[in-house]
């Protein structure tokens, strides 16, 4: 089989910029990530699917617990919890977003998990980096 013959898959989705928000969006509708979630959770199949992958992907949470018990955010949240909801960020969305939160001397003051789902990238700049 040589790999130049071989059918490149079609993209499932149409993938354009939103000039006014200088987003990139996914769909027609800006809304692919929603609805894979929504066809998803309609399935008992695909719903036991993605739920047995968070599963496999968080494995046994942090290992250390004293850091897996250590409160990252003033919702009380603590990194195991953290860890569990990236986990089915990545099942469901193949992707994770996290958001930080530093203080005037640069430490990290708190982390939270933001919806992958409700994510969209910038638009490329004159050098083809996407900030």
């Amino acid at each position: 089989m040589n790999i130049k013959r071989t059918k490149k898959p079609e993209s499932r989705i149409d993938v354009k910029y939103l000039s006014s928000l200088g987003i990139k969006t996914y769909g027609d509708n800006n809304l692919y990530p929603q609805d894979v979630r929504d066809i998803i959770l309609s399935s008992p199949t695909g719903r036991t699917c993605a739920e047995r992958r968070a599963t496999y992907i968080e494995g046994n949470g942090i290992a250390s617990q004293p850091l897996a018990d250590v409160r990252i955010n003033n919702a009380g949240e603590t990194f195991d919890d953290v860890h569990s909801s990236l986990s089915n960020d990545c099942a469901y969305f193949d992707g994770v977003a996290i958001h930080v939160n530093y203080n005037v001397a640069g430490e990290i003051v708190s982390m939270s998990q933001i919806p992958f789902e409700s994510c969209r990238l910038e638009e490329e700049d004159e050098n083809g980096i996407i900030s």
